[in-house]
């Protein structure tokens, strides 16, 4: 694609959705890959004021540093200022629970808006195209979406802007071509671990063998909006059936049901105090049993004759004890008694019965209720696991979900007194023990 015809869409876009001010300074997500080389180098020429902004992972070895050295090369030889940093990903991710993925992404926006607002910049530019979409599309009718996550990505969200979203990976490749620019490549994108990477190497491809000529981007223009109709509805809907919306939400149950589609409409409702699909589907029916009661990780939500009631949960999130375990308080809520042993020959297959190595004795512990968004790595696994999902694995009744505690240590979570152990501060062979019971 030829450098004007390219940047004429770019400027296009950008205008059609009003993404940035002609006189407003651009902040530009630069990882050194095409699409945001062909982002930084389209603002650029279209005469915004960019500063370019590199995150350094350092989970590709060399190739990192090398990323690196090459977008100071390229904002050098295009006179733009660049600010970079780098972040120890694997740490930040085990002390938050996280995917390596889900930890990149947190770290890397996190820090986008910190300079957005330090180098007083108006919006931060990120280089998503229309390939892009097609593929959050098929990841999300896998993942078993609702029309929400079908749609495709928004241009605007918030400070993130995407001036691309209407060119193509092969329009960009040509554009760069086109100015003899190169990129640098991350030959993850070519691995097929990922679901994504597998819709991306894999799917794709095949289908645009099967149908050159496929309607993918017109169907994501219908599905948007379509989508941008329903939630219209959805906000007109839940005018209708929530009569009283402070510190308890009152749906009206005979208002409810009078609506055509009334499940998606109280899915949208309950979604966003935290109760899923399934949940929703289980309120469903029991609509006509007085006195059901369901949890959520923050809510708790009440079916009576004639309405749901939709609570904060009664537990107070902040209540927490601190205390070493070789000086257990009298005052805790639960009863947790303490043996060191020289050896153990046999583990006893009790919930209630906790292992540790004896490094633990020197680190604080917090006992507290467990809150919404909580992980854990349970004994015998190597990745996080979310607590609501080893409650629903468990069998756990709302009453006894809500009297759930967990014993936290170096901000992890290493036991669920009576249901799981933590693989943290698993034992060592041949040292000391520290046998914890709830009693």
């Amino acid at each position: 694609m030829e450098k004007s015809h390219f940047l004429e869409k770019i400027g296009s876009y950008i205008n059609k959705h009003q993404l940035i001010d002609d006189n407003c300074r651009v902040l530009v997500a630069l990882s050194g890959g095409a699409d945001s080389v062909a982002l930084l180098i389209s603002l650029h020429s279209l005469g915004y004021k960019c500063i370019a902004a590199h995150c350094n992972f350092h989970l590709r070895g060399e190739d990192s540093n090398r990323d690196e050295q090459f977008v100071r090369e390229l904002t050098r030889k295009f006179k733009i200022q660049v600010t970079t940093i780098d972040f120890d990903v694997p740490a930040y991710a085990k002390s938050k629970h996280l995917s390596i993925e889900m930890a990149c992404r947190e770290l890397r926006y996190d820090w986008f808006e910190n300079i957005r607002l330090k180098y007083n910049c108006d919006a931060i530019a990120v280089g998503h195209h229309k390939d892009d979409n097609i593929e959050t599309f098929f990841l999300n009718i896998l993942r078993g979406s609702g029309i929400k996550g079908l749609a495709a990505i928004k241009p605007i969200n918030g400070k993130i802007v995407r001036p691309m979203l209407d060119v193509t990976r092969i329009e960009i490749e040509q554009f760069l071509k086109s100015l003899e620019q190169s990129y640098v490549t991350d030959i993850t994108n070519f691995e097929t671990d990922y679901k994504r990477n597998k819709i991306r190497n894999i799917l794709l491809p095949q289908i645009s063998d099967m149908f050159p000529n496929s309607g993918l981007t017109r169907t994501l223009d219908n599905i948007t909006s379509c989508n941008d109709f329903y939630q219209g509805a959805i906000k007109r809907a839940k005018d209708e059936v929530i009569k009283q919306n402070t510190s308890i939400v009152v749906i009206d149950t005979n208002r409810l049901l009078k609506i055509e589609g009334y499940q998606s409409l109280l899915f949208e409702i309950i979604n966003q105090y935290n109760f899923n699909s399934t949940q929703c589907e289980e309120i469903i029916s029991t609509l006509h049993n007085t006195g059901s009661i369901y949890l959520s990780p923050s809510h708790r939500l009440i079916i009576n004759r004639d309405t749901i009631e939709i609570s904060k949960s009664a537990i107070d999130e902040k209540q927490e004890y601190k205390f070493y375990l070789n000086n257990l308080p009298d005052t805790l809520p639960i009863k947790l008694d303490i043996e060191i042993k020289d050896i153990v020959l046999k583990y006893e297959n009790d919930k209630r019965i906790a292992y540790f190595n004896m490094s633990i004795l020197s680190k604080e512990i917090t006992l507290r209720h467990w809150r919404a968004g909580d992980r854990m790595i349970p004994f015998g696994m190597k990745g996080s696991k979310k607590l609501s999902d080893i409650f629903t694995d468990n069998k756990l009744s709302i009453f006894d979900k809500e009297n759930i505690w967990v014993l936290e240590c170096a901000n992890e979570i290493i036991w669920i007194p009576g249901l799981k152990h933590s693989a943290s501060f698993k034992c060592k062979e041949n040292s000391e023990i520290v046998v914890l019971r709830m009693i």
